[in-house]
């Protein structure tokens, strides 16, 4: 870490650690960077307030478009596949969005490394959404998604589910901790502090715009790094959380990390750029910038999903269809991957009657079958695949 880049920040200090590196088996003496605690007010340009303008608006414009939706909810699950899969690509995990929703039916002890991470940060925002709903993003809940974040992972073998105990580095493990890029607060009452009063600071409504103060909460998040490991992937989660528990947007369709992962370098360097300068107005400007951008393409994503519905619904009413193939046609939007079984299920029909309906679909060429995979057949629709990925 560059000590000199970080000596004289505004907004914390440098602490002398020392300990041994796991990776390297080398004793260490070197520095930490401590937060100050989040203040109840920040000076910012009036450039910046105007964008934050833009960014609450873009969102109300997304609100708005979900709230005259006869049930938005449909949109939620493919919409925390798009977020898991760009979340987990910040931290060096790929998956196409086709393998995460295949990787669904898969047994669980079957999950490659990689599906595993993906699969299980879709099972956290679910667990996360439903805290913040109810207004309860409190450390004890967040430990929780964090364990659920690193189940079954190499990360999960350190204390998953706990604030940790020992020294961590950002960087490259194998050039040691003198050449990381960064070094968060080493374990201990003061870490424990920071976190805590972050936990409070959330909740007291600081005087600040609920976009700068969500803003302002992850960098703290991400800068105290409380666990082991997940903090990228489970800070993150914690906007969207802040946005459904501040009812700025219900659901939770914005794929604010396929944003950052455009610019996955630059994410990083404006976390470390506000600890180093306490420039709080480049950080809120490039958060801004992200729920813009987001919020537009999302408009675009959900319109274009509904006109394919519509048309789709359109044609085959026009072609005599009716029941369960109606039914499940509506549907696609929400889970383009089904097995007749599920969907017999969800829809409470016979399996006879899920599996003609399906067929019909498959021969008007909506659905195609995923078969050849070792477990039960799996059915997709191509057209609303192409419109999640685009």
């Amino acid at each position: 870490m560059d000590l000199e880049r970080f000596r004289n920040s505004p907004i914390g200090r440098l602490v002398a650690i020392s300990g041994i590196q796991g990776s390297t088996k080398q004793s260490y003496n070197h520095y930490a960077f401590l937060p100050n605690h989040l203040p109840r007010s920040l000076d910012l340009k009036s450039q910046t307030h105007t964008l934050v303008a833009e960014a609450a608006r873009q969102l109300g414009n997304l609100q708005g478009l979900l709230q005259n939706l006869p049930n938005p909810e449909l949109l939620i699950r493919s919409s925390i596949k798009r977020e898991a899969q760009s979340t987990s690509a910040l931290e060096g995990t790929y998956a196409t969005l086709e393998s995460i929703f295949e990787g669904e039916f898969l047994p669980e002890d079957s999950l490659p490394s990689d599906l595993r991470e993906v699969i299980n940060y879709i099972n956290a925002a679910n667990k996360g959404f439903d805290f913040a709903r109810n207004n309860e993003i409190t450390i004890s809940n967040l430990s929780k998604l964090q364990a659920i974040i690193v189940y079954k992972t190499q990360g999960g073998q350190l204390s998953p589910g706990m604030v940790r105990n020992g020294n961590v580095m950002i960087g490259d493990p194998a050039k040691g901790i003198a050449e990381s890029q960064f070094v968060p607060p080493p374990a201990g009452d003061e870490h424990l502090n920071l976190y805590y009063d972050w936990e409070k600071w959330i909740h007291s409504n600081p005087q600040m715009h609920p976009l700068i103060m969500i803003a302002a909460a992850h960098y703290q998040f991400e800068t105290i790094h409380p666990y082991f490991d997940g903090n990228g992937r489970l800070g993150r989660l914690i906007i969207l959380m802040q946005l459904v528990a501040q009812e700025i947007l219900i659901p939770p369709t914005l794929n604010l990390s396929a944003w950052f992962n455009l610019q996955p370098s630059k994410y990083r360097e404006e976390l470390r750029n506000l600890s180093a300068t306490g420039n709080w107005d480049s950080w809120i400007t490039f958060v801004c910038e992200a729920i813009i951008g987001q919020s537009r393409l999302e408009v675009i994503r959900i319109n274009e999903l509904l006109k394919f519905s519509n048309l789709l619904i359109l044609d085959l009413k026009k072609r005599k269809s009716r029941g369960a193939v109606i039914t499940i046609a509506e549907s696609l939007i929400e889970d383009p991957y089904f097995t007749v079984a599920s969907a017999a299920k969800k829809f409470n029909v016979a399996f006879s009657t899920a599996n003609n309906a399906t067929m019909k679909l498959v021969e008007l060429g909506v659905l195609r079958e995923i078969t050849g995979k070792g477990y039960e057949r799996i059915f997709m629709c191509p057209g609303v695949l192409r419109i999640l990925e685009n």
